[in-house]
């Protein structure tokens, strides 16, 4: 999976998320740091961990990616909360927009 990010004139960031063929763009706010939320999980996945969920505030919604490590791969989900900020459901309860799996490679 490929992030790449574009902050916009207005104040947002949009967050690019690709995979395989799938591409899905998430409109991030600045609610909480989403940059640094973001490094710190990825860190976490090439310092050893297994799996990690990056938490991204919308508005009105919030988004999750969950990476989990297998085996020399990474899979990678994406779930929409659509009108919960800050909430405390798990993840499964949002709605799954995206999927893809790529070989865990540190660069």
């Amino acid at each position: 999976m490929q992030l790449s990010f574009e902050l916009e004139y207005h104040g947002w960031l949009d967050i690019k998320a690709a995979a395989q063929e799938n591409e899905f763009l998430i409109p991030a706010t600045f609610m909480s740091d989403v940059i640094y939320d973001c490094i710190q999980r990825v860190s976490s996945l090439i310092e050893g961990a297994s799996g990690t969920v990056i938490v991204i505030q919308a508005e009105p919604g919030e988004y999750r990616i969950r990476i989990k490590r297998i085996e020399g791969s990474c899979t990678f989900e994406i779930y929409e909360f659509e009108d919960n900020n800050f909430c405390s459901e798990e993840i499964e309860q949002g709605n799954r927009v995206s999927y893809g799996r790529k070989p865990f490679v540190m660069q």
